[in-house]
């Protein structure tokens, strides 16, 4: 959860990046810069949960290859699998306030408990229009928001977008790639 957090704060603030090229092997590079003063600390605790290290320049911008792959001996960098960002989903899923009427009628599945990854993830449901949201879908009239407040879920949230956004970047036809649509309120 720490990575999700520290990828999706760097990210919010400008210093990390995802960015394609169409030259290189990888899928994407995650590209992190203008970090030497201010988010010296977050970067070293997001290349230590790589185990990555720092390079001894701290001004120099880090490149790190993301690949659709599992992570080998030869392969330096940042392996994603689909099936993370399916389980990403899954958590994101399993967090749900799901309203009692829904649950009766055999509307939704049941999950298991969250594990330590989803703990303080959290959308909520309401009959009526939240007022202070990050996000929001009316769904069988209720409301489903992540609340303005809520960091852990904003970024979580984040996180899974950029990984999603990889995963459709990175199909070979992109017709066949899955689509994922969020409705946003107004």
């Amino acid at each position: 959860m720490r990575f999700v957090e520290l990828f999706a704060e760097l990210n919010k603030k400008g210093v990390l990046e995802l960015v394609k090229d169409p030259q290189k092997e990888a899928s994407f590079d995650v590209v992190i810069q203008g970090y030497r003063h201010k988010h010296l600390q977050k970067v070293r605790e997001f290349m230590d949960l790589l185990d990555l290290q720092l390079p001894a320049d701290e001004s120099t911008p880090i490149v790190i290859p993301a690949y659709f792959a599992i992570k080998s001996r030869k392969l330096w960098g940042i392996a994603i699998t689909t099936r993370s960002t399916l389980d990403l989903i899954e958590i994101l899923r399993a967090s749900i306030d799901v309203p009692q009427g829904h649950a009766t009628a055999g509307l939704t599945l049941d999950y298991p408990p969250m594990g330590l990854v989803g703990q303080g993830i959290r959308i909520i449901s309401s009959t009526k229009r939240p007022k202070r949201t990050s996000l929001a879908v009316k769904y069988r009239r209720h409301w489903f928001y992540i609340d303005e407040a809520d960091q852990r879920t904003k970024a979580f949230f984040r996180a899974l977008r950029a990984f999603w956004s990889v995963s459709i970047s990175a199909s070979a036809d992109q017709r066949a790639a899955p689509v994922l649509t969020i409705p946003v309120s107004r």
